[in-house]
Protein backbone atom coordinates (compact mmCIF):
# COMPACT_ATOMS: atom_id res chain seq x y z
CA UNK A 1 0.00 0.00 0.00
CA UNK A 2 2.91 2.35 0.70
CA UNK A 3 4.01 1.94 -2.90
CA UNK A 4 0.57 3.04 -4.06
CA UNK A 5 0.94 6.16 -1.94
CA UNK A 6 3.90 7.24 -4.08
CA UNK A 7 2.82 6.11 -7.56
CA UNK A 8 0.05 8.68 -8.21
CA UNK A 9 1.87 11.84 -7.09
CA UNK A 10 5.15 10.77 -8.70
CA UNK A 11 3.52 10.00 -12.07
CA UNK A 12 1.52 13.23 -11.89
CA UNK A 13 4.66 15.26 -11.24
CA UNK A 14 6.51 13.55 -14.10
CA UNK A 15 3.71 14.30 -16.55
CA UNK A 16 3.57 17.94 -15.40
CA UNK A 17 7.31 18.33 -15.93
CA UNK A 18 7.12 16.65 -19.35
CA UNK A 19 4.13 18.80 -20.32
CA UNK A 20 5.89 22.05 -19.45
CA UNK A 21 8.94 21.14 -21.56
CA UNK A 22 7.09 22.31 -24.67
CA UNK A 23 7.13 25.85 -23.24
CA UNK A 24 10.77 26.32 -24.31
CA UNK A 25 9.67 28.32 -27.41
CA UNK A 26 8.66 31.87 -26.52
CA UNK A 27 7.43 34.69 -28.74
CA UNK A 28 8.80 38.15 -28.01
CA UNK A 29 7.24 41.24 -29.61
CA UNK A 30 9.22 44.46 -29.91
CA UNK A 31 8.80 48.01 -31.16
CA UNK A 32 11.48 50.30 -32.59
CA UNK A 33 10.42 53.94 -32.64
CA UNK A 34 11.53 57.48 -31.88
CA UNK A 35 14.89 59.16 -31.81
CA UNK A 36 15.94 58.09 -35.32
CA UNK A 37 18.83 59.98 -36.90
CA UNK A 38 20.43 59.75 -40.35
CA UNK A 39 23.71 57.95 -40.89
CA UNK A 40 25.63 58.78 -44.04
CA UNK A 41 23.74 60.67 -46.74
CA UNK A 42 20.17 61.94 -46.55
CA UNK A 43 18.55 58.92 -48.24
CA UNK A 44 16.40 56.69 -46.06
CA UNK A 45 16.87 52.92 -46.35
CA UNK A 46 14.38 50.53 -47.97
CA UNK A 47 11.81 53.29 -48.62
CA UNK A 48 11.28 54.09 -44.93
CA UNK A 49 10.31 57.51 -43.63
CA UNK A 50 12.77 59.56 -41.56
CA UNK A 51 11.08 58.55 -38.31
CA UNK A 52 9.45 55.12 -38.73
CA UNK A 53 7.52 53.20 -36.08
CA UNK A 54 8.50 49.55 -36.67
CA UNK A 55 7.05 46.47 -34.98
CA UNK A 56 8.48 42.99 -35.06
CA UNK A 57 8.55 39.69 -33.26
CA UNK A 58 10.92 36.80 -32.77
CA UNK A 59 10.37 33.26 -31.63
CA UNK A 60 13.18 32.07 -29.39
CA UNK A 61 14.12 28.64 -28.06
CA UNK A 62 15.14 29.09 -24.42
CA UNK A 63 17.08 25.80 -24.47
CA UNK A 64 19.53 26.88 -27.20
CA UNK A 65 22.38 29.39 -27.43
CA UNK A 66 23.77 31.79 -30.01
CA UNK A 67 22.11 32.12 -33.39
CA UNK A 68 20.37 28.74 -32.83
CA UNK A 69 18.17 30.52 -30.25
CA UNK A 70 16.15 32.08 -33.08
CA UNK A 71 13.28 29.93 -34.36
CA UNK A 72 11.64 32.61 -36.52
CA UNK A 73 11.82 36.33 -37.23
CA UNK A 74 9.01 38.69 -38.24
CA UNK A 75 10.85 41.95 -38.96
CA UNK A 76 10.08 44.15 -41.97
CA UNK A 77 11.83 47.45 -42.63
CA UNK A 78 10.11 49.13 -45.55
CA UNK A 79 10.72 46.99 -48.62
CA UNK A 80 13.11 44.62 -46.78
CA UNK A 81 11.89 41.48 -44.98
CA UNK A 82 14.49 39.89 -42.70
CA UNK A 83 14.74 36.10 -42.27
CA UNK A 84 16.71 33.61 -40.21
CA UNK A 85 19.15 33.29 -43.11
CA UNK A 86 20.06 36.99 -42.70
CA UNK A 87 21.30 36.58 -39.11
CA UNK A 88 25.03 36.82 -38.46
CA UNK A 89 25.89 33.55 -36.66
CA UNK A 90 28.93 35.12 -34.98
CA UNK A 91 26.98 37.78 -33.09
CA UNK A 92 23.22 37.07 -33.02
CA UNK A 93 21.73 35.47 -29.92
CA UNK A 94 19.65 35.83 -26.78
CA UNK A 95 20.11 35.53 -23.03
CA UNK A 96 17.46 34.20 -20.65
CA UNK A 97 16.82 34.35 -16.93
CA UNK A 98 14.34 32.03 -15.26
CA UNK A 99 12.94 31.05 -18.67
CA UNK A 100 12.14 34.70 -19.52
CA UNK A 101 14.08 36.89 -21.93
CA UNK A 102 16.94 38.96 -20.53
CA UNK A 103 18.00 40.42 -23.89
CA UNK A 104 18.41 39.57 -27.57
CA UNK A 105 20.60 40.77 -30.40
CA UNK A 106 19.70 40.44 -34.07
CA UNK A 107 22.84 41.33 -35.96
CA UNK A 108 22.45 40.74 -39.68
CA UNK A 109 25.01 39.76 -42.29
CA UNK A 110 24.02 42.84 -44.33
CA UNK A 111 26.47 45.39 -42.87
CA UNK A 112 25.00 48.14 -40.70
CA UNK A 113 21.75 46.35 -39.84
CA UNK A 114 20.89 45.27 -36.30
CA UNK A 115 18.30 45.39 -33.54
CA UNK A 116 19.43 44.94 -29.96
CA UNK A 117 16.92 44.78 -27.14
CA UNK A 118 19.38 46.86 -25.12
CA UNK A 119 17.82 49.82 -26.96
CA UNK A 120 19.77 50.34 -30.17
CA UNK A 121 18.91 49.73 -33.82
CA UNK A 122 20.32 50.61 -37.20
CA UNK A 123 18.97 50.11 -40.73
CA UNK A 124 21.21 50.61 -43.76
CA UNK A 125 20.67 49.66 -47.42
CA UNK A 126 24.02 50.65 -48.92
CA UNK A 127 22.93 54.16 -49.92
CA UNK A 128 21.29 55.57 -46.82
CA UNK A 129 20.79 54.67 -43.23
CA UNK A 130 19.02 55.55 -40.02
CA UNK A 131 19.86 54.62 -36.45
CA UNK A 132 18.42 55.18 -33.00
CA UNK A 133 19.43 54.90 -29.37
CA UNK A 134 17.03 54.15 -26.51
CA UNK A 135 14.34 53.25 -29.04
CA UNK A 136 13.79 49.48 -28.75
CA UNK A 137 10.97 48.36 -26.47
CA UNK A 138 10.14 44.74 -25.75
CA UNK A 139 6.34 44.84 -25.62
CA UNK A 140 5.90 41.36 -24.19
CA UNK A 141 8.36 39.16 -22.35
CA UNK A 142 6.91 35.78 -21.48
CA UNK A 143 7.80 34.90 -17.90
CA UNK A 144 9.77 31.89 -16.92
CA UNK A 145 7.28 30.38 -14.49
CA UNK A 146 6.54 26.68 -14.61
CA UNK A 147 4.04 25.49 -17.19
CA UNK A 148 0.43 24.66 -16.33
CA UNK A 149 -0.05 20.91 -15.93
CA UNK A 150 -2.00 19.08 -18.62
CA UNK A 151 -5.40 17.59 -17.67
CA UNK A 152 -3.88 14.09 -17.55
CA UNK A 153 -1.30 15.38 -15.06
CA UNK A 154 -4.04 16.85 -12.88
CA UNK A 155 -5.97 13.55 -13.03
CA UNK A 156 -2.94 11.56 -11.92
CA UNK A 157 -2.14 13.97 -9.10
CA UNK A 158 -5.75 13.89 -7.85
CA UNK A 159 -5.83 10.09 -8.10
CA UNK A 160 -2.57 9.91 -6.15
CA UNK A 161 -3.86 12.15 -3.40
CA UNK A 162 -7.07 10.08 -3.32
CA UNK A 163 -5.08 6.88 -2.92
CA UNK A 164 -2.96 8.47 -0.21
CA UNK A 165 -6.11 9.62 1.63
CA UNK A 166 -7.72 6.19 1.32
CA UNK A 167 -4.60 4.50 2.67
CA UNK A 168 -4.41 6.88 5.64
CA UNK A 169 -8.10 6.39 6.34
CA UNK A 170 -7.73 2.60 6.21
CA UNK A 171 -4.74 2.81 8.57
CA UNK A 172 -6.73 4.91 11.10
CA UNK A 173 -9.70 2.53 10.92
CA UNK A 174 -7.41 -0.45 11.56
CA UNK A 175 -5.88 1.21 14.66
CA UNK A 176 -9.24 1.99 16.28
Amino acid sequence: MKRLLLVGPVLGALICVAGSASASIITVDFNVAGGWFQTGNTDTPFGLSNNPNLNGSVQLDTTKTGVDTFVSIDWVTGTRTWTLADLDPSSAGADFTGGGLLDFSMDFTAPGNYVDSNNTAQIYDGTGGIACNNCVTVTNNPGGGPGVPEPAGWALMIAGFGLAGAALRRRRTGLA
